[in-house]
């Protein structure tokens, strides 16, 4: 099962602090003159979604636990809300850099989070999500995604 972001932790970005944006699958050289070439070299683009969380003392010692034990010290991938859409979850991951945090004041704690949005196989408009009950495995470094339909159909052969 794929562990997903613990609903006792905030769901949404701050809004001053938030951004995402588009990864980048092109391949680019250069040329001796005029404008470089540049081809779509592969469609499993991981998108980047960055922001902070104003979260309480106990909130944050939470995230950390998630990140350390469930996460096996944030190596793998997690459900976590999707910014766009109410409802929904993106399969992300850490890009960079860890969770980092900030103590503004007394026992609030400003979370950084710097996360990649991986492909899930879906070719959707907007950022493909896991289904309901939806499991993945990884594939020639694909994540292929089943649903609890498919998995049944499985099992009943």
């Amino acid at each position: 099962m794929i562990p997903s972001w613990p609903s006792s932790l905030p769901q949404h970005f701050d809004r001053p602090g938030f951004d995402a944006g588009m990864g980048d699958g092109r391949v680019r050289s250069r040329t001796e003159a005029g404008p470089g070439k540049q081809r779509e070299g592969f469609r499993a683009v991981a998108d980047p979604v960055k922001g902070t969380m104003t979260m309480r003392g106990a909130q944050r010692a939470q995230c950390i636990g998630f990140v350390r034990e469930t996460l096996r010290n944030g190596s793998l991938p997690f459900l976590f809300p999707d910014p766009h859409r109410e409802g929904y979850d993106l399969l992300v991951t850490f890009d960079e850099t860890m969770p980092r945090w900030s103590n503004p004041a007394g026992d609030l704690w400003t979370v950084e989070l710097d996360l990649v949005s991986l492909p899930t196989g879906t070719w959707i408009t907007g950022t493909p999500t896991l289904p309901p009950g939806g499991v993945y495995i990884t594939w020639n470094g694909a994540y292929l995604i089943f649903n609890d339909a498919l998995l049944s159909s499985v099992d009943a052969q």
